[in-house]
């Protein structure tokens, strides 16, 4: 393990019990590695990248919207009954045609 890159584990004493990884790595060294970075980050690993000034930045997966389901044409066919006069005229609109 290299002085800029560490990684540590932390298992809590919740009743639920759970494991936090988390790595760390330096902005220089995050150049060369962003795309594994970036795959240990979709897989739920906590990635976080430190500047040499100390600032840190969390690298999260974004979400990404749900595809919308389209009706399949016709996939209600049957569930409606349409009235045979439905084209004709209303009886209270009679006066104003």
């Amino acid at each position: 393990m290299t002085r800029s890159q560490f990684s540590w584990c932390v298992n809590s004493g919740l009743a639920v019990r759970y494991n936090v990884c988390m790595t760390v790595v330096l902005l220089k060294d995050a150049k060369d590695r962003l795309e594994e970075l970036l795959a240990a980050s979709a897989a739920g690993e906590e990635v976080v990248i430190a500047r040499e000034d100390g600032r840190t930045f969390k690298v999260v997966p974004a979400e990404t919207p749900a595809k919308k389901k389209r009706g399949l044409v016709g996939s209600a066919k049957g569930w409606f009954k349409m009235a045979d006069d439905f084209d004709e005229p209303l009886e209270d609109f009679k006066d104003y045609m």
